[in-house]
Formats: structure tokens, sequence, C-alpha cells
């Protein structure tokens, strides 16, 4: 997925486009360039890192197709040879850039927003990953924004993903924006986003680009964006805690 020239280009912000692209794209990728204080992040998930985040995983999460259950992995967190087993097979992915067969998959599963109501398009409609690919998802999310604070790479109205702010704090920071603008009588772009400050659909190669941008390598990216280029698109990329990247 992608060209890993031009990727190096845009993040050295040496790249240039082809004529007629679209000023939009032109200043996307301007703004693509990766800042000089981020220092990329390891590849390798530690054992620490793994038992930490099953100890923080709750029994109750649904798991993928395979049916493997959180409980497993919380077990064998606590026994120190399963868990360094545990923690070499997430971190292959991260590697190679190629996943596991069975992390390429995911169950859609549409919920109720209000009891009762069955109407389809009243429903939530979540995407249900694999155990460990939701672990390494988040711990791409965790590293990539507190890269991005450090460096100062995040915008301040950037609520979305932020430690301590709550749903509720970012729909009402939305709402006093938009009567901001409207008791000004101004002109202002607005993106649309879900309660959480995160983005409902991500093009791949923005996600790849924001998330090397600040310090995440290549390598973990397409391993989690799909191994086929022709199936790239398609594939059900869960990356809800690396949203807020996006903005900068």
């Amino acid at each position: 997925m992608g060209n890993q020239e031009a990727e190096d280009a845009v993040l050295a912000g040496t790249y240039q486009t082809p004529p007629g692209t679209p000023r939009g794209a032109q200043l996307f990728l301007q703004h693509a360039k990766k800042l000089p204080g981020i220092v990329d992040s390891p590849l390798g998930i530690t054992t620490e890192d793994h038992i930490s985040a099953m100890k923080k995983s709750k029994e109750a999460t649904t798991g993928g197709l395979s049916g493997l259950h959180v409980g497993m992995f919380k077990a064998n967190s606590k026994v120190p040879e399963l868990a360094q087993l545990d923690a070499s097979m997430r971190s292959l992915p991260n590697y190679t850039g190629c996943s596991h067969k069975r992390s390429q998959t995911c169950a859609d599963v549409q919920l109720h927003k209000r009891f009762g109501n069955i109407n389809a398009k009243e429903h939530r409609t979540i995407c249900v990953s694999e155990i460990y690919s939701n672990a390494t998802f988040k711990l791409i999310g965790k590293q990539a924004m507190w890269n991005g604070k450090r460096a100062k790479a995040l915008t301040r109205d950037n609520l979305g993903g932020r430690k301590g702010m709550h749903p509720v704090e970012v729909s009402m920071n939305q709402h006093l924006l938009y009567n901001l603008i409207r008791a000004k009588w101004g002109r202002a772009v607005t993106m649309s986003k879900d309660a959480w400050g995160c983005y409902d659909r991500i093009a791949h190669i923005a996600i790849l680009l924001a998330l090397r941008r600040l310090g995440i390598p290549r390598p973990p990216d397409l391993s989690h964006a799909g191994n086929n280029p022709k199936d790239a698109a398609l594939h059900p990329c869960c990356f809800r805690r690396v949203d807020p990247v996006l903005w900068w």
C-alpha cells in the first residue's frame, strides 16, 4: 500500500505534486512533513507492555472471529513464558509489515442506539477485531499521541483521544465553537467527527502518513492496514484511538 519513496519525500518536505493536483491535496501533503523533534517509536512490544495491556483489558471484551477470548490472554500474562510468547507474536507484524491471517478479518456488529428501535439506520456499527490486534491498535495510538504531544504537533482544539477527556466535554467544545461562529457571523470549516472526536472514515494513505509523521515506523502501519495493496481499501482498520493524529 502506498509508495515508500513518495511517502519518504512527503515526510521530508521535498515531494513535488504532479500538475493538476487539487489545492486541498497539495496543502495536506505540505503539512504532512515530519517534525524534526519526533523520534520513531520502537518496533517491538515488550513483555512488560503486553502484561500491562492485558491487566487493563476487560474480561467482557468481545473477541474476533477466531473465538480467542481475552480471558486466555489475561491468564497467559500470569505466566512469564506465555506472556513473552504472546508479546513476541504481537511484535512479529511490527517487524515484518505483514499481519497474521486471522487479524485481517473482523466482525461488524450493529448495536441499538435506542432500545426497541430496529431501523437499520438507527444502529451503531462497531468493528470487533482480535484481542491482540486491538491491544496493538491501542499501543500504536498511545505512542503516536504522546509523540505528538511532546513535539507540540497536536492542535489545541483537538480534544479527541486526550487523557482525561470525556465525550461530553468534546461535544460541548464543538457546540461552543459553533455558537461562537454564529455569534460572529463568521465563516469556518469543520470536520465531521463522532462523540469521541474521531473520524468515522479514514483513507488509508492519510492515516499512514499521519502515523509516520508522529514517529510510528512504516512496518506496523502496513501490518494493520492490509498486506495486499488490492485489499488495503477493504481492510477493517480499527484505529479509533489514532484518529486525532490526523489533525495538524
